[in-house]
């Protein structure tokens, strides 16, 4: 089913020249979109985690934050959009770049408005498969451990091994890319669980469907087989499960109990990503005192070269440490995107590593 058969594409339009965007606002609410236009990069990330968009078009040059930077913090979102980017007329590096960090598509000025509105059906299309498929993933795939400088957090990560080895249920607070996920592999793999590891999130699952995983009662109505629960999925495993805001507390007090059970047979980690006033009490209240926060990388520079130097060191093969001047200029920025961002920056720079060269220079990082 086509896009606009669901009914109409959330888009956001990111774009600093105030003709041009309006130009686009009004060509996308005229073929029946549900668009929103921002003028600069802070703004459409503000949108971005306030409201769920299928599509986020962005313009390279932009005040505040530019587009490749906006990519990398819009696919750390756990819903996240497709991104086009658009460039400059002959930046076709920009487009390059934009490509490999994840971007849907990257087109150049000028381009003509049919295209953009093909571009955004297909790319909503894309996000609707990928949500259905992401809404419960099942993986084993082994992580490394998770390395933190900073004290306090290193402090809260030790208790959150201690709770997930006893099989205590655990809620990870954090702006998303902070590192929540990565976090529950470890403690899934530090704890030898023998079953799987569940990657579940309720928010991109159809309403009926999340009914059923949630509670564990579904049974089709064509008569086929019963749903199995986000429980009977993770059985002797890990549960992770993304967005606990958006369930209802009596809903997610049934599911704490069942894996704090003896007979539980999984471990449960929640994550939120942001708090409503009011709302942590209630959040909180199920987990008891397994609750740890994670801090954005602005709060913890020294992690920054310590992920810096490991993605880098995957990517090559062999260990990459970064030059003093490198380290210095990724730790004074604040990385809006966390972690996402940073793997996009650091991708770029060690694909220009020679080939053997074990240092990741400040000017790769500049090109």
């Amino acid at each position: 089913m086509g896009a606009a058969a669901r009914g109409p594409v959330r888009v956001l339009v990111a774009e600093d020249e105030a003709h041009l965007g309006t130009l686009l606002e009004q060509f996308l609410v005229g073929r029946g979109h549900d668009v929103t236009l921002v003028r600069d990069g802070k703004a459409a990330l503000a949108a971005l985690r306030e409201r769920d968009f299928d599509v986020a078009l962005t313009d390279v040059q932009m005040p505040g934050l530019d587009g490749l930077a906006l990519l990398a913090a819009a696919r750390a979102l756990p819903l996240a959009p497709e991104v086009i980017v658009v460039t400059g007329n002959g930046a076709a590096e920009t487009q390059l770049r934009a490509l490999r960090q994840g971007a849907y598509d990257a087109v150049a000025k000028p381009y003509r408005m049919a295209e953009i509105d093909l571009l955004v059906h297909r790319a909503a299309e894309k996000r609707a498969m990928r949500r259905a498929l992401a809404a419960t993933s099942v993986a084993d795939v082994p992580v490394p451990r998770f390395v933190t400088t900073d004290a306090a957090l290193a402090d809260a990560v030790a208790r959150a091994e201690s709770a997930a080895a006893s099989g205590a249920p655990l809620l990870l607070i954090g702006e998303p890319g902070t590192g929540k996920r990565t976090l529950a592999r470890w403690l899934h793999a530090h704890a030898g669980r023998s079953g799987p590891f569940v990657d579940a999130d309720p928010r991109a699952m159809p309403a009926d469907e999340r009914v059923a995983r949630l509670h564990g009662r579904a049974v089709d109505a064509e008569g086929g087989p019963a749903v199995p629960s986000l429980s009977q999925l993770a059985a002797g495993g890990t549960l992770l499960l993304r967005g606990v805001e958006t369930v209802e507390p009596r809903v997610l007090e049934q599911l704490v109990a069942a894996a704090a059970a003896p007979a539980g047979g999984h471990a449960l980690v929640g994550t939120v990503e942001r708090v409503a006033m009011g709302q942590e009490a209630v959040l909180r209240a199920p987990f008891g005192d397994a609750v740890v926060g994670l801090p954005p990388l602005r709060a913890r520079p020294g992690d920054v070269t310590v992920v810096a130097e490991q993605l880098a060191s995957r990517r090559a093969g062999a260990p990459v440490t970064l030059t003093t001047d490198a380290r210095t200029m990724l730790e004074a920025r604040s990385w809006p995107g966390n972690a996402a961002e940073l793997a996009a920056v650091v991708a770029a720079a060690a694909a220009r590593l020679a080939w053997g060269e074990t240092e990741l220079p400040l000017a790769a990082f500049e090109r």
